[in-house]
């Protein structure tokens, strides 16, 4: 942002100390201090801060992610510069440099095996200068026991169709969303469904746990004593739903009949052995 001395119109708040430190600068700024007392006051020249386009800038960090046993789980980083990058990719959390990756020297990173939760980060530099990124962390999958068993659940309280919480959701329905099984879980992430733009069209939706090895199986019934269950079309909305890597908001379509007035659905999780 420019602006010149005396132009009063954008305040930084709480900057009324003899010096100021600016927070990250993408572009270049210009800055002026009023100095007043009872007897007066008086405007400073106008600074400017230019950017040195050639010392590499972050655009987007590695985001966090799950590994699934025989895909590849791609990070990948976006740097900008006037001047040509060079990249290094390491394990651990960022600013680590004592494990760094053999041979990955490009902006993205190929993961293909991974036995335990692993942080990575990137190191984007040339001969103007370096920059870190954020720590990126791969989380395997877990099985509904190994999910089960981060809430002390034993006994009968600790079966796939438990409900402690008192919430309608067995513990296997509850590990597919992702929610707690020991706070009744009322809105959040729970299944809606509403008509799409097509009348013979509905569509579900929900949040998933990417982590938790868990699928959905889909039944539909116009009388409540057929039904027709198959694997449903997952639609992703959000593949990053909290920011945090773990979680997706997902949508299911379901194909009406025209001469259908009513239907009922059912949505059933199982584990993924």
């Amino acid at each position: 942002m420019r602006v010149e001395s005396g132009d009063a119109s954008n305040p930084i708040a709480g900057a009324t100390e003899r010096e100021y430190a600016t927070t990250a600068l993408s572009d270049e700024s210009t800055f002026w201090v009023r100095v007043a007392n009872d007897g007066g006051a008086i405007n400073s020249d106008t600074a400017t801060i230019s950017i040195d386009a050639s010392v590499p800038m972050i655009d987007t960090h590695p985001q966090a992610s799950v590994f699934i046993d025989g895909e590849a789980t791609q990070l990948t980083v976006s740097a900008s510069s006037s001047a040509p990058i060079l990249y290094q990719w390491y394990l651990g959390t960022s600013g680590d440099t004592s494990n760094p990756i053999s041979g990955e020297t490009n902006f993205d990173l190929s993961v293909t095996s991974l036995l335990e939760e692993t942080d990575y980060w990137v190191e984007a530099k040339n001969d103007n200068g370096a920059v870190n990124s954020k720590t990126a962390t791969l989380y395997l999958q877990q099985s509904l026991a190994d999910w089960i068993s981060q809430y002390d659940l034993s006994g009968n309280e600790s079966l796939p169709s438990a409900d402690k919480d008192g919430d309608k959701l067995s513990n296997l329905f509850e590990g597919f969303l992702g929610s707690s099984p020991l706070q009744s879980n009322t809105g959040n992430g729970l299944p809606s469904i509403e008509l799409a733009a097509d009348p013979n069209r509905l569509i579900i939706t929900l949040q998933r746990s990417k982590r938790n090895k868990i699928g959905l199986k889909l039944h539909v019934s116009s009388n409540l004593n057929s039904w027709t269950s198959s694997d449903p079309e997952i639609q992703i909305v959000n593949a990053d739903l909290f920011g945090d890597g773990l979680f997706e908001l997902i949508q299911i379509p379901i194909n009406v009949a025209d001469n259908e007035q009513t239907i009922f659905v059912k949505l059933e999780a199982y584990e993924v052995l």
